[in-house]
Order: C-alpha cells, then structure tokens, then sequence
C-alpha cells in the first residue's frame, strides 16, 4: 500500500505531461492571453492564501474544481469536492493558518495549467496554541472552466517541519 501511494503521483505527473505534449502546440491559442492567464492563476494563489488565513471554507472550495485531488504529505488521499469540503473544515475548526507561496513556474498547455514553487507556513492549534512553522514545495494542475476561471483539479505539496512549540 505504501509503494502504491509512492508511486502514484509520479503515475499522475507522468500522464500529466504525456497529455501536455499534444498541449504545447495549443499554448499559442492563448497568444497574446498567455500573460494574463499566468496573472490569473497568481490571482488564484492570492485567493487561496486569502482563504486559508481568514478560514472561510467556501471562498476555498469556489477554486476547485468537482473533481479536486488533494494529496498532502500525510499520504491520505483527498478526492472530490465534498471530501475536501470535510477535510478542509476540520483543519481550519482546529487551527489559525499563515502561508507564504513563492510561484517558481507557471505552465500553460492550452486549457491546462501547472503550477509549482515553495512555501513557508504558521500553524496555531486554535485550542492548545501550539505553534508550527515548515517549510516545503508544491505542485498545483489548472484546467481553465468555461466561465474563464482556473479551477485547480489537483495539489500535492510537500511539508518539512521542526517540532512544534507552544506560543507565549
């Protein structure tokens, strides 16, 4: 079971970039519109660090897609908008965010999008006040919706932590 979970997100990447070779050719569709949809999925990241920092689960759950596939460090798999709705919930009921994202790359491959860069993270547990601050890198995958928003439809991220200490 552990080797399956290793081995599935390169599985994921694998076909990921198999379906951008066909992509490249249609990232000159956007021409010009290229810029702006790099600014756009900017745009999204701000949303979501918005979103994590204030703790409102729907302005979060408005940037993914349905079909959303979360793959955190903890190796548990996240899938669907209501599974994540549930997952999301319980993290924010329980802890005060602050997250700082470097965007190292943005892709775009037609109505597709990737993502990739660092982080650095704050987590306060809400009742006991312990404090962790990380650090790690992310990947987040685009598809552009009809109505002319990037909806991210899938996000792993790595997280690398000290031992959590209590604030003072």
């Amino acid at each position: 079971m552990i080797r399956l979970l290793a081995i599935l997100p390169l599985v994921f990447l694998l076909c990921f970039a198999y379906s951008c070779q066909k992509g490249e050719e249609g990232a000159e569709e956007f021409g010009e519109d290229a810029h702006a949809s790099a600014e756009s999925i900017r745009e999204w990241f701000d949303r979501y660090t918005s979103g994590m920092s204030s703790g409102d689960v729907d302005d979060l759950l408005s940037l993914y897609a349905d079909s959303i596939v979360i793959l955190p460090p903890s190796g548990s798999i996240v899938a669907g908008r209501d599974e994540y709705r549930n997952w999301i919930d319980r993290f924010l009921g329980r802890y005060n965010t602050e997250e700082n994202l470097e965007i190292r790359e943005i892709k775009i491959y037609g109505k597709n999008a990737a993502a990739w860069g660092s982080h650095n993270y704050r987590i306060t547990h809400k009742e006991s006040g312990i404090v962790t601050e990380g650090t790690g890198t992310f990947i987040n995958l685009f598809e552009l919706h009809s109505n002319g928003e990037w909806m991210c439809t899938h996000n792993m991220w790595t997280s690398v932590s000290p031992p959590a200490k209590k604030e003072e």
